[in-house]
Parts: structure tokens; C-alpha cells; sequence
């Protein structure tokens, strides 16, 4: 009985020794690696371990690891050194980070992920890396299993581990993955725990990952998203915060991703002509939309990003070297997206393209089409009064359209309703109707906060002068020559308010010091014949009427045959 019983435990130790070196071990010794994280200075930062998920080089680890740090390497059991290039995902509540390994065009060894849960009672293994020569590993089974999102699972082991075991591989019986090993909970013995490696698998990048701490934290780039929508989003997002080299690598990822995406070849063009005007990169765009064309499923909406592109190119660089790009150009494009689907957008392209062609006429009912449709906006009934003044419409039917343009605003007006209200003072003077456009300039003014320039001062000044409002009109001028005290203009007006409300003696004193500054500018001579004429000084008055002729000016004559003819 006693031999019975010696028997029985020697062959229990052998199956153990067995079990601990199963047949999977090498391959999954293979399939575990080490990963060392360094900081900025390129100092080491963190050591652990990771396990290879596909043959490609895409890897799991514990997040911990990849904190703060600027760049990763993994060493395989042969002592292989490969680059870290890619972060896949994060999930930090579970400390868990997938990535991606440079392996150029190489193959490694990985573990297959067990799709299914094991019960409570199976036999598990704990794979520490090691190199291919050891062959140990530590068998245990499982002894309770938590439901993660009802999807995955949370596994609590019999197996002892230490931190040197952390994101070490969790495998079944048939050396499939089943989990990473997480650092220990507390100062059980005997007890490990380890989350599930479909919830690592199942990690990807969005189009807001790149701007999470989780990522910016990391110097190592982050992939761009499996989805074309997301991945499109992510690059908009993007856009702002990466160098132009940067952004034209995502670009180029984009483009070798999707290499049927329309976008991306429109967005790498219009990027290329953001960058430079040279006709070099004119060509490179014109190429990615040509190419953009033959992928496209929507060959209007490609007409028109090209139009827009060739249009916004003509107007940026007024002396374009590159002569195939020109408003013709982009206006024959707009008309082939319109003659394949009616827009109002497309319509309105078309306006604006006919109208910088000074093609007014033809550009009016461009706009007044897009005023009747639900994509109006202040903007298209702006175009509609700017195409009207250059057609000399009445100023009435002009200002009904600005009126238009502002119904879209209430008080208190927003920022961007400030443009078009110094645009409805500006047509309100033209009609002379001052007192109005003064209305509208003081709410410019409080839109903006009271932060204007000199050339506003300028411009309500001219309309308190229209309506007779002298004091205000002084007052701007004054604040106008106080920003920019250089411009002559400003001295001029001044000098004509103080001549209006005959205070001659002070407009004197100003076109003294004017024309000490510009003794070349006529009208500054003509206005001080002005004010010497009302201080009944005509000799004076003369000569100053003669010295602005003889610095060629057009409207002194009649002055001369009234004042200083005998």
C-alpha cells in the first residue's frame, strides 16, 4: 500500500514537470518579449513585458509602462531588438496599451487569442519572458471569472506572481492567449489576476484619440483610425496642432490607407497649395486632384473642391505663375458640377467666380437663385448687394438686400454680425441717409468691444459730417489722427469741419502743421485758401491757390477765376 501511495507521487511530479513545458512553450516564448520605454534624454524609463497578437507586429502591454515616455523598443527571446512606431489603443482603466512594432516587411511569432472563456477550474499558464533556451512557465487554474462589459472577461488565477510577471502572457491548455497579467491587488499569495487580451485586441484609435493626454503624453505617434469617416475627422482634427511636415506624413498615411478616398487626395492639394504658390506644388496639386477625379464617387462634389481650389489659388496670388489655374479654369469646373447635380452651393461658386471676373451681370442671379433656397445666409445677400452697387442699382434695392443680410442677427449683435453692419452704414451714406449710418456704425462699435482702427473714426466722421453733426465729426476726426497721426488725410478733414463751422483761425493752425509734414500735398494748399478766404485775407488766399495748382490741383481753377481774378 505504502509503495502504492510513493508511486502515485512520483507520477504526479512527472505530470507536473510535463505540464510546466508544454508543447506550445516555444512559440509562445517566441511570441513574449520584453519592452523598455525611454524618456526625452533618451534615458531608460521603464522595463516590462508585452506578447505579440498578430504576425505583423502588433503588441499588448500594460499602459503603466508607456507613461510619459518618448519612445519604446521590444527584445525578443533571441535578443532582437525592434522599434515601437505605432500606438493602437488605450484602455487605461484596465492598464492596458496595444502598438504597433517596426518589423520591415519581417514576420514574428504570436499568440492566437482564445475567442472563447474558459470555465472556473481550467488549467492555465503564466509565461514569463525568458530566453528561447528556458523553457519554464507556471501552471495554475482559473478560479473566478468577471464579466467585463459583458463581452469580456476578468480572470483571477492560483498562479503566484511577482512584478517581473506583469503583462506577461495568461494561456490555456492549447497555448492560446487568453490575458495579460495585471500588477498584483494586494499581499495575497498565491493569487494573480489578468484582463482579457480580446479587450486589448479590441482597442483602436478614434478621431479624438490623438488629442487625449492618454496619447499626447506618449512621443510615440498614434495610427490613424480603421474608419475612413473617423480617420477623415482625425486628420481635421489634427490639422492645427501638428508641423507641416507632420500633417503631410498624416496626409500621405491617409491617402496609403484609403487609396480610393477622394479626400484625401483633395485635402494633400489644397495643403500643397496652402504651403506654397511655387508652380511645383501647383502641379502636385493639380495631380492629386486628377486623381481625385478618377477615384470619386461623386464627381460634382470633386468639380467643385477643384473649382474652389483653382478659385482661392487666382485670389491669393493675384500674379499666378501657373498659367493652366486661372478663373476660366475654375469657373468651366464649377459648371461641370453643376451640370451634374443643381446646388445652391455650386450656384453660389459660380457667382462668386463670375463677379471677381467682373462679369456682374451674369454673377447676379447666381445669387439671387441662392437667396431663394434654405442655404442663404448673410453672406449670399451680401454678394447680392456688392453685384447690384457694381451693376448701379438703386440704392434702395441695395439696401433691402443688407437689410436682409441683417435679419439674421438680434441685438445684441454677435461679432460676426459687425461686418455687415459697417457695410449698411457704408451703403446708407452712398444713399445719404447719415443719421442712419450712424446708428449702425455705433453698433459696429459695440460689437466690436470699442476695439476699431483710425479708418473708423474716419468713416463715422464722414457720415456725422453728412448729417451735420459737427461735434461728433470732430471728435472722430480727432481720435483718427490720434491712432495714425501721420495721414494726411485725417488733418484735411479736420481742417474742413473747423472751415465748415467757421472756426478758420483753428483750421489754419491745423494745415500749418499739416503742411509742414507734407509740403507736397495740393489739397492741404487749397483748403488753407479756404480758410484765408473766409478770414477775408485774399492775397494769402491766392497764393495758397496757386501753390496747390502748381502741385496739380484738379479743382482749384473755379477757386482762382472767383477769388483772384482784378
Amino acid at each position: 500500500m505504502k509503495r502504492n501511495i510513493v508511486l502515485a507521487f512520483v507520477l504526479a511530479i512527472a505530470c507536473q514537470a510535463m505540464a510546466q513545458t508544454p508543447r506550445w512553450i516555444d512559440k509562445a516564448k517566441q511570441a513574449t518579449v520584453s519592452v523598455l520605454t525611454y524618456d526625452k534624454s533618451g534615458n531608460l524609463l521603464n522595463t516590462g513585458n508585452g506578447v505579440f497578437i498578430s504576425s505583423d507586429g502588433v503588441a499588448i502591454s500594460d499602459h503603466t509602462l508607456f507613461k510619459n515616455a518618448q519612445r519604446a523598443t521590444v527584445v525578443d527571446c533571441d535578443g532582437k531588438k525592434m522599434e515601437v512606431n505605432l500606438l493602437l489603443g488605450i484602455q487605461d482603466l484596465y492598464d492596458i496599451i496595444k502598438f504597433k512594432v517596426e518589423l520591415n516587411g519581417r514576420k514574428v511569432e504570436a499568440f492566437e487569442i482564445q475567442k472563447n472563456t474558459p470555465k472556473v477550474g481550467a488549467p492555465v499558464y503564466v509565461v514569463p519572458y525568458s530566453s528561447r533556451k528556458e523553457k519554464s512557465c507556471s501552471l495554475g487554474k482559473i478560479t473566478k471569472v468577471d464579466a467585463i462589459d459583458a463581452q469580456y472577461a476578468y480572470y483571477t488565477t492560483s498562479i503566484g506572481v511577482t512584478e517581473k510577471n506583469v503583462s506577461c502572457p495568461l494561456v490555456d491548455g492549447d497555448g492560446k492567449l487568453l490575458g495579460l497579467v495585471q500588477a498584483s491587488q494586494g499581499s495575497e499569495e498565491g493569487v494573480s489576476y489578468a484582463s482579457d487580451a480580446r479587450l486589448a485586441d479590441a482597442l483602436k484609435i478614434d478621431a479624438f484619440s490623438s488629442g487625449s493626454t492618454l496619447y499626447t503624453s506618449i512621443g510615440i505617434p498614434t495610427a490613424m483610425p480603421d474608419s475612413e469617416e473617423q480617420a477623415l475627422l482625425n486628420l481635421y482634427l489634427q490639422q492645427k496642432d501638428l508641423s507641416p511636415t507632420e500633417y503631410e506624413t498624416k496626409l500621405n498615411e491617409f491617402i496609403a490607407r484609403f487609396p480610393k478616398s477622394a479626400d484625401g487626395y483633395v485635402r494633400r492639394a489644397n495643403f500643397r497649395v496652402g504651403q506654397s504658390l511655387e508652380p511645383s506644388s501647383v502641379q502636385q496639386a493639380e495631380a492629386d486632384m486628377q486623381k481625385a477625379l478618377d477615384v470619386t464617387k461623386n464627381k460634382a462634389e470633386t468639380y467643385y473642391d477643384y473649382s474652389n481650389l483653382i478659385y482661392n489659388y487666382v485670389l491669393a496670388n493675384p500674379q499666378h505663375k501657373y498659367e493652366k489655374w486661372n478663373l476660366d479654369t475654375a469657373l468651366g469646373y464649377i459648371r461641370q458640377a453643376n451640370g451634374i447635380k443643381s446646388s445652391p452651393i455650386y450656384q453660389l461658386q459660380e457667382g462668386n467666380i463670375l463677379f471677381s471676373k467682373g462679369n456682374y451681370a451674369e454673377a447676379l442671379p447666381c445669387f439671387e437663385a441662392v437667396n431663394q433656397t434654405g442655404v442663404r445666409t448673410p453672406v449670399t445677400f451680401y454678394s447680392t448687394a456688392r453685384t447690384k452697387e457694381m451693376l448701379q442699382a438703386p440704392h434702395a434695392e441695395i439696401l433691402a438686400l443688407m437689410d436682409s443680410c441683417m435679419s439674421f442677427f438680434q441685438k445684441p449683435y454677435v461679432p460676426d454680425a459687425a461686418p455687415y453692419l459697417y457695410e449698411r452704414a457704408r451703403y446708407k451714406m452712398l444713399a445719404g441717409d447719415n443719421r442712419h449710418a450712424i446708428l449702425d456704425l455705433n453698433d459696429y462699435y459695440e460689437t466690436m468691444g470699442g476695439r476699431v482702427n483710425d479708418g473708423f473714426y474716419y468713416t463715422r466722421e464722414q457720415a456725422a459730417f453728412g448729417a451735420k453733426q459737427f461735434q461728433l465729426a470732430l471728435d472722430d476726426i480727432a481720435k483718427a489722427i490720434q491712432l495714425n497721426p501721420d495721414e494726411p488725410l485725417y488733418r484735411a478733414e479736420q481742417a474742413v469741419i473747423n472751415i465748415r463751422v467757421g472756426r478758420s483761425d483753428e483750421a489754419l493752425k491745423i494745415l500749418q502743421e499739416a503742411i509742414a509734414k507734407h509740403p507736397d500735398n495740393a489739397e492741404l494748399y487749397r483748403l488753407q485758401g479756404l480758410a484765408y478766404v473766409q478770414l477775408k485775407q485774399q492775397s494769402k488766399a491766392c497764393d495758397s491757390f496757386d501753390k496747390a495748382k502748381s502741385l496739380g490741383s484738379a479743382n482749384v481753377d473755379s477757386l482762382i477765376q472767383k477769388y483772384c481774378q482784378k
